[in-house]
């Protein structure tokens, strides 16, 4: 048994978060706390307030917000608890100050390789060298743990997340759902929080544009995610392409539970991103048995095979893109089986279960 417990107490952890909003980090966050509360009594605190605080609140966790995470006062503070810790690259500074604390720091970096980049004058040449062992560095996937393993010669332990099964026992044929539910035009859906370069929805707008007249016919597109004014060209094409074609269209953010249906509705999705940790959209898709086209730079690429479990092409190659939604929208009922494939590789990788043994492998005594 992994009981986490002082005498007849459960141990008390710290959780450091950036903000409470988003999708991501604090998404999938909320379901490692989930498994973690069996065995720990949690604290979450945040430097920014947000919606996933409530959610906390009502897993029954405490919820403070504390913007300056570096004073020395707060940091005396967080060291009280049993274990401490921290989400996603940005806690960087507080991993710095609590190195060598003398209570186990959990560190889960979730970040793709362009967000090392974007923090490079912050990470110190010898950080990595430098961490005690009472730092315990998780990464979201290969992909992350790869470029640290290359760039900065440490080995951290992998933490895919997990994904709830929302449809075992009752799975029905990809095909058969969407077609029954909705209508004979092969669906993309292009799930993603926010509009970005690395998301990569310029690659798929591209490939559309290029798309023959009588696929585009048989075909349609939905892009979902918050538009930020340095992407508002993106939402402006979209508009223009509904407008004339009818059949590309701009959705605004839902919550979670919506995505889920609404990639319920749909035939296959996309994840054209340059660069990403893992995409939990693809491996929702993977959960719903939904046929999924993904790049090589995505994490949750490294277990699935192009035209096996998943279509894959290269990261930024609109060609390899645009040939991958012909065969889609051209041979879509013979492609069923790779959705079937890409559920067998969820099942075993990204499913709750396989989560939670991981978890424990790490967390346990």
């Amino acid at each position: 048994m992994f009981l986490q417990q002082k005498g007849n107490k459960m141990k008390k952890m710290t959780v450091l978060v950036p903000c409470l909003e988003g999708a991501g980090g604090i998404g999938v966050l909320r379901n490692l706390l989930w498994v973690l509360k069996e065995k720990y009594e949690i604290t979450v605190i945040s430097q920014l307030e947000g919606a996933m605080g409530q959610k906390f609140q009502q897993m029954g966790m405490k919820v403070q917000i504390e913007p300056d995470m570096l004073s020395e006062t707060f940091l005396a503070q967080v060291t009280e608890a049993d274990e401490v810790f921290a989400n996603t690259l940005s806690m960087l500074p507080i991993v710095e100050k609590l190195n060598g604390c003398g209570k186990i720091l959990h560190w889960w970096i979730h970040e793709p390789p362009a967000y090392f980049k974007v923090y490079k004058d912050n990470i110190k040449d010898e950080f990595w060298n430098q961490l005690n062992e009472n730092v315990r560095v998780y990464a979201a996937g290969d992909l992350v743990h790869d470029y640290i393993k290359e760039t900065y010669h440490y080995n951290t332990q992998v933490l895919n997340f997990g994904v709830e099964d929302i449809v075992s026992g009752q799975i029905e044929d990809a095909a058969e759902q969407s077609t029954k539910t909705v209508s004979s035009k092969v669906r993309f859906l292009l799930p993603s929080y926010y509009f970005d370069y690395i998301k990569g929805q310029d690659l798929l707008l591209k490939a559309i544009l290029d798309l023959p007249q009588t696929f585009l016919k048989r075909s349609e597109f939905f892009f979902l995610g918050h538009v930020e004014e340095d992407m508002r060209h993106l939402y402006d094409i979209i508009q223009k392409l509904e407008n004339a074609w009818g059949n590309v269209h701009y959705m605004p953010p839902v919550e979670h539970e919506e995505v889920l249906e609404l990639m319920k509705t749909m035939d296959c999705l996309v994840a054209p991103s340059r660069e990403d940790a893992t995409n939990a959209c693809i491996v929702e898709g993977m959960m719903l048995s939904k046929l999924c086209i993904c790049s090589d730079m995505t994490g949750v690429s490294r277990y699935l095979e192009d035209c096996v479990s998943a279509l894959v092409f290269p990261a930024g190659n609109v060609e390899e893109l645009k040939k991958r939604l012909l065969l889609v929208i051209d041979s879509f009922p013979e492609l069923k089986v790779i959705g079937e494939n890409g559920r067998k590789v969820y099942e075993t990788i990204f499913s709750q279960s396989a989560f939670e043994k991981r978890v424990w492998e790490l967390f346990g005594e």
